[in-house]
């Protein structure tokens, strides 16, 4: 009767360490899409920041041209 509550035990705690291990795995990928999406989203902000500069240094040359 101990052997056979050892095994069921053992096999409690494999089927634990297995969804535990995939849980891992799910919020690997997870992290590793979230820290791709933060340097493209990192990426599109620096172009935007790059293009208002544009825009504000046209704005100002039309302004002197006007004055």
């Amino acid at each position: 009767m101990r052997l056979k509550e050892m095994q069921a035990q053992k096999q409690r705690e494999a089927e634990i360490t297995a969804q535990r291990q995939q849980r891992q795995k799910t919020l690997t990928f997870q992290l590793q899409a979230l820290s791709e999406k933060a340097v493209d989203t990192d990426s599109n902000i620096t172009k935007a920041r790059d293009r208002i500069a544009e825009i504000t240094h046209e704005i100002e040359g039309m302004r002197d041209q006007r004055d």
